[in-house]
């Protein structure tokens, strides 16, 4: 392979060292100029650095606290997907600060919504819950909250659960459904007394000595058959005044379980947003300082 000796490779050489070296150069005069300004400027830097000193100590020394927690719930209807956009809705009334309108719908105190920082839903894979268009059939989903107060989260399970069953979709299916069992429960106790009467009258025929429609088809009759379907429509039954005694769609499966969380900035977060702050505001002040004098001395 032939080595290229083309000249225009070096002038690029070169002329790319005599902008890096131009660079440097405009770095290094900037460098002198800022130190400069804050020589000639120092009252007012150091007063701002004062300001910016005085407000990082107070974050470290006075962390914010933050408390998180997770609870799981169970739902019988709908799509998850309609549940995890009403915490989204709540979501953001707690970012526009709207505390009326979300303590109206979750029925907490002023004080207790006022801790709030953030609410999410996700699904058991940790997606947003408002997003999850799967064919999964898992009934379970997970709410977490970030707070400032640990006591908020003693009742906010029971909460949220009333807020998501109070959904206009929801109520308009429990009270469908609701009429659907009533309905089932008579239909089902009228086979229960019918199944009454057939096992009745079997247990008769047994005491007859003259043949009956029961004895004469013993074969084909089965008495278990009878104690078996009644057993099972009671079960029916049973599970159905279950719903009515308690018609919610969404219920807490486990509870919010509280651990407090570090500050939102560490120790050396703070001062290295305190050190940006120092040069971003000695840069203005600078910047505005020369912009005044070169006016006043025009």
């Amino acid at each position: 392979m032939e080595h290229s000796d083309d000249p225009h490779d070096e002038l690029t050489i070169e002329e790319f060292n005599r902008q890096l070296k131009g660079f440097f150069s405009f770095l290094k005069h900037l460098c002198i100029l800022y130190f400069r300004g804050i020589k000639k400027y120092k009252v007012a830097i150091f007063i701002a650095t004062f300001i910016i000193v005085a407000i990082g100590g107070y974050f470290i020394f006075n962390p914010i606290k933050k408390y998180e927690a997770t609870a799981s719930f169970t739902y019988n209807d709908l799509t998850r997907k309609l549940f995890g956009e009403m915490i989204d809705h709540a979501n953001d009334l707690v970012y526009s600060h709207s505390y009326e309108q979300l303590k109206e719908i979750t029925g907490l105190s002023l004080s207790e919504i006022k801790s709030f920082q953030k609410i999410e839903a996700t699904n058991i894979y940790g997606s947003p819950l408002s997003d999850d268009m799967s064919e999964n059939k898992e009934k379970t989903f997970y709410i977490s909250v970030i707070a400032s107060d640990a006591k908020v989260f003693d009742s906010l399970g029971t909460a949220l659960e009333g807020f998501l069953n109070k959904n206009i979709s929801v109520q308009q299916i429990l009270h469908r459904r609701a009429n659907e069992f009533k309905a089932g429960i008579a239909y089902r106790k009228k086979e229960l007394q019918m199944l009454d009467s057939l096992a009745q009258a079997y247990t008769k025929s047994l005491n007859k000595s003259s043949s009956s429609i029961v004895s004469a088809n013993t074969n084909q009759f089965n008495p278990t058959l009878i104690f078996d379907k009644g057993e099972k429509i009671t079960q029916e039954i049973v599970d159905m005044q279950s719903f009515l005694n308690d018609q919610r769609v969404v219920k807490m499966q486990d509870p919010f379980l509280v651990g407090k969380r570090s500050a939102y900035l560490s120790v050396y977060k703070i001062v290295s947003v305190c050190v940006a702050a120092f040069i971003i505001i000695s840069i203005l002040i600078i910047f505005i300082s020369n912009l005044f004098s070169n006016k006043n001395g025009a």
